[in-house]
């Protein structure tokens, strides 16, 4: 499954560098849609976050005039794991 995700993110690299905004969007996307689905179904492996895919997705979503769908995007992915510091005090 993992070629699959990575066959399709790299049409969306590919996409990108023609600036060809939308369609990079829509393979960068479908990619995230395959990771999120195989790592839902507990198969034995997981598809680890690709934060420049995600960083490039929403870069292609802006650039085509979809800030929304870029933000919803963005705003799903997973966040830094360590804990926040403590105030100063």
């Amino acid at each position: 499954m993992f070629n699959v995700y990575a066959t399709i993110g790299n049409a969306g690299y590919g996409n990108l560098n023609e600036q060809k905004w939308d369609s990079s969007f829509v393979y960068f996307k479908k990619a995230v849609e395959v990771r999120d689905y195989y790592n839902g179904k507990e198969l034995g492996g997981k598809i680890p976050t690709d934060t420049a895919m995600v960083f490039y997705a929403g870069y292609a979503a802006q650039q085509a005039g979809k800030k929304d769908e870029a933000f919803d995007l963005l705003k799903k992915q997973p966040t830094s794991s360590s804990k926040p510091s403590p105030p100063c005090t």
